[in-house]
């Protein structure tokens, strides 16, 4: 049977029968400790738990410390029990409701509270929301956090983020940046190999496309909406914390219509603004970016409403969007800067060798960043939709 502890104003546990009688007998837990478990009606001190009473009853055992004084005449050995005896039953008895009453009345009705939403067989992850067998769920700082959920609240904890998912679901784009790309760290953890091998493969399947005689760019135009749906699902999940699998890449083409149309339609909407001026053409294209994440997500959704709910998410949070990729697209031009100033190097006939070199280093950094930025990015982008679209 599992039991709780109150320290203060904070419930401990669940424990065991056997861990509160090892506090007990350390000195952890006194006698007038409130304890409770299902069995109990209210949080009642360990002192008065019948099971736990053999147990607490030493308590006092102080007192054979002061045995050899007593031992030359049987008077003070019989003396002893009135100590042993008297002190006991105060702490347990009048004290203890009094100061349980006047000062953990409300911090002892939470705990109970909690502790009876947590003894069921069930327990709602105060993150997720979402409902798991009590021996899936811990219980930290009073929320009940799920196995699934537990790495990314600890990582945030030891990096002093705000440790609430909750917080990051359907906020209206509320959580900060830094928040999203540790919660995009944490998702990719152990998963890295599948968002870099997955990437690879979208682009491969478009380059093949491409290579087609005579259909090459339009049939790369054709498979490009739904492999771009299926990519966009693929990270959404890999955020979200669910399972995911190479065919993911491939669902878009179970509404293939729907899919093309809304790519040609993005496509179109982007390249007619930034033919307007370049700036408002990117302006355009973050107010689209949701558009495949939506597209992934809901399968009854048209095209036009998508791109249209895309904008409605954006609005105010473009900037935000922008400023959350930033530092890591500057990292990835960087490495490209060596890469440049070496060819130039080249046509211009400076020296071989330096030039080389260049290429080689710059080739070598922008592979790395590539692997490392282009998931992170990818799934990033993703915790940025779950955080703006609708809880």
């Amino acid at each position: 049977m599992e039991w709780y502890y109150a320290v203060g104003d904070e419930r401990v546990g669940p424990v065991s029968e056997s861990d509160i009688r090892d506090l007990i007998e350390a000195g952890t837990i006194s006698p007038d400790t409130l304890v409770w478990n299902s069995g109990l009606s209210d949080w009642t001190a360990v002192g008065e738990v019948e099971i736990f009473s053999i147990v607490s009853a030493p308590a006092p055992v102080p007192a054979p410390a002061s045995a050899p004084e007593a031992a030359p005449a049987p008077e003070p050995a019989v003396a002893e029990p009135e100590p042993a005896v008297e002190p006991t039953p105060e702490p347990t008895v009048e004290p203890v409701p009094e100061p349980a009453t006047e000062s953990l009345v409300e911090p002892v009705a939470a705990m109970t509270a909690a502790a009876e939403e947590v003894v069921g067989e069930e327990a709602e992850c105060s993150q997720c929301s979402e409902t798991f067998p009590i021996d899936d769920v811990v219980v930290y700082d009073g929320q009940n956090v799920c196995g699934g959920c537990k790495p990314l609240y600890f990582k945030r904890l030891q990096s002093g983020l705000n440790p609430s998912l909750g917080g990051g679901i359907g906020t209206g784009g509320q959580t900060s940046n830094a928040d999203l790309m540790a919660d995009a760290k944490v998702a990719l953890s152990g998963h890295w190999g599948f968002a870099i091998g997955i990437g690879f493969l979208y682009n491969i399947v478009i380059q093949v496309a491409s290579a087609v005689p005579f259909v090459g760019a339009i049939g790369s135009l054709i498979i490009g909406g739904p492999l771009r749906v299926g990519l966009s699902k693929c990270y959404l999940l890999l955020a979200q914390k669910e399972d995911v699998a190479v065919g993911n890449l491939f669902d878009g083409f179970q509404a293939f219509g729907r899919n093309l149309g809304s790519y040609l339609m993005y496509s179109l909407f982007v390249a007619l603004w930034a033919m307007l001026l370049v700036i408002p053409g990117i302006i355009k294209s973050y107010s689209y970016a949701m558009t495949f994440y939506i597209l992934a997500e809901d399968e009854a959704i048209g095209a036009i409403e998508a791109i249209t709910r895309s904008r409605e998410l954006m609005d105010g949070n473009k900037a935000k969007l922008f400023m959350l990729m930033l530092p890591l697209s500057l990292v990835l031009v960087l490495t490209i800067i060596p890469i440049v100033v070496g060819a130039i190097l080249i046509q211009s006939g400076g020296a071989q060798t330096l030039s080389i070199s260049l290429i080689a280093v710059g080739g070598v950094a922008c592979l790395a960043a590539c692997l490392y930025i282009m998931p992170l990015l990818a799934v990033v982008s993703a915790r940025f939709y779950e955080d703006v679209k609708p809880a």
